[in-house]
């Protein structure tokens, strides 16, 4: 992942630390969503099988070492074409004063809002 990021141009420990951000945002909205089913079985794996009553400690303890794959997902969507572009859309638009909007510019305005978690547009 590092020598990606440095491909493209970023600074490797930014990169991951984003992606850690946003998946670590998702982990704590995770138990509150009915049909999760993947993280739930992996701490328990990590827990040797047995989280049973220290189910708490074991979400702290465990956390990185259980969404490390969901991490490295975002990690390389960031690092993809479609964000490399985005992010030269965002880069241009700051230096002209951005003239169009970057959703617009980039398709994003044509994304159906139903296409996004509603945990994704909560203000924070």
């Amino acid at each position: 992942m590092a020598r990606r990021a440095v491909r493209a141009g970023a600074e490797p420990a930014r990169v991951f630390t984003l992606a850690h951000a946003v998946v670590a945002r998702w982990w704590e909205h995770a138990f509150r969503w009915e049909r999760e089913t993947v993280w739930p079985r992996r701490l328990h794996q990590v827990a040797g099988g047995a989280a049973g009553t220290e189910l708490e400690r074991w979400r702290i303890v465990g956390r990185d070492a259980v969404v490390f794959p969901e991490v490295a997902a975002v990690v390389d969507a960031l690092l993809g074409p479609a964000m490399v572009r985005l992010a030269g859309l965002l880069g241009e638009a700051s230096r002209t004063g951005g003239s169009q909007s970057v959703g617009a510019a980039s398709g994003l305005s044509r994304l159906p809002s139903a296409t996004v978690h509603p945990e994704a547009s909560t203000p924070y």
